[in-house]
């Protein structure tokens, strides 16, 4: 019975841990900080969509100047980075995308 229970508890933790990591991280826009070369932080999905994948550049920029249309209608992009979030040996989430926009 013990064992069932603990089995149980994995598998919960297992199905949790994974439907968090399926959803991936929300798309926010930040404004920069001042003296930045860009005036806006995008960050857009990391989890691939019909029309989407995170993992082509080109993807990722649309997506951000789509996201900051409103604040920016003229935007334009001056990068892009990739931040692992991975521990080394253990595995991790996803990696976060983010576009740099600039108005200007």
């Amino acid at each position: 019975m013990m064992r069932f229970l603990i089995a149980a508890i994995l598998l919960s933790a297992a199905t949790l841990a994974a439907r968090a990591d399926f959803n991936g991280t929300p798309p926010r826009v930040e404004q920069a900080s001042a003296g930045k070369p860009y005036d806006w932080v995008v960050y857009v999905r990391n989890v691939p969509d019909y029309g989407y994948n995170p993992e082509i550049r080109h993807d990722r920029i649309r997506m951000a100047l789509k996201l900051v249309r409103k604040q920016c209608p003229v935007a334009h992009a001056v990068g892009d980075e990739k931040i692992v979030n991975e521990i080394w040996g253990i595995g991790g989430r996803l990696p976060d995308y983010v576009v740099l926009v600039s108005c200007s």
